[in-house]
């Protein structure tokens, strides 16, 4: 996986980005700081995501749930050309101004449109302007039909061979939803190898630790079997290989437990 380079690093986003995950801590905007180690995205897993958004090279970048911007400014990073659409309802109550604070001080609010509105309503505005996207990273509210409802409306703005990630993959309701998705749309799993995206498992495989994947009585035959081994960080890529065009009527069967 290959990792940022020493003028990205010394720049002011590398170290507004190092300093947050070194410190564990984000500034607001009222001059305090809250704690990010229990929710925001390790090391690992920020330069996890950003590798995906490197080797993508999108335009522009969607993102559901910004919280402290850990995850917004590694992809703002790894993908210097894009710019980025990011929603968070919760950035001004919940999280104090964390994510806006960090896109200040990382220099980079001109390639960030910050959004306040819920996902059901700000996707929906993007798609009525007209909005096209190449990658999309899906971190909001971690509920079945919210996540259904993002990535249905992800995929409206989604150019064919795009990516949405998806992070917290030891959750059962994400289990399910790759599940479906996979099985029922016109997507696949992938990962990096040599810094080209392609549909293969990780090589070398990580441990069952490294992935943070937590399998249950609920969890799918489908996600043990195929889709853990493309899982890496409690991370997800999925590639979309075409557009919808099933009949009214199509479902897939998906749940088979073990």
């Amino acid at each position: 996986m290959p990792e940022a380079t020493t003028d990205a690093r010394s720049s002011a986003l590398g170290i507004t980005l190092d300093e947050m995950l070194e410190s564990g801590r984000a500034p607001t905007t009222d001059g305090n700081a809250i704690d990010i180690t229990r929710f925001a995205l390790s090391r690992a897993a920020a330069d996890l995501l950003g590798a995906f958004a490197g080797a993508c090279g999108p335009d522009r970048i969607v993102e559901v749930g910004c919280a402290s911007g850990v995850s917004t400014l590694a992809m703002a990073q790894a993908a210097p050309e894009s710019s980025l659409i990011v929603m968070d309802p919760k950035q001004d109550s919940h999280w104090k101004g964390a994510g806006r604070t960090a896109i200040e001080r990382a220099g980079i609010g001109s390639r960030v449109d910050l959004r306040h509105e819920r996902s059901d309503e700000a996707l929906p505005d993007l798609i009525a302007e007209g909005t096209r996207t190449q990658f999309a990273f899906i971190d909001g509210w971690h509920m079945l039909d919210y996540v259904m409802m993002e990535a249905l409306l992800v995929d409206r703005m989604l150019d064919v061979g795009g990516l949405i990630l998806l992070h917290d993959l030891w959750m059962p309701a994400l289990q399910q939803f790759a599940s479906f998705w996979t099985t029922n749309r016109a997507y696949e799993p992938v990962t990096i190898r040599s810094g080209e995206i392609v549909n293969e498992p990780w090589q070398p495989e990580p441990e069952i630790g490294q992935r943070e994947v937590l399998l249950c009585a609920t969890t799918p035959e489908l996600f043990r079997t195929e889709l853990v081994p493309f899982v890496d960080r409690s991370i997800l890529a999925l590639r979309k290989t075409g557009e919808d065009e099933r009949p009214w009527d199509a479902f897939e069967e998906y749940t088979r437990l073990a």
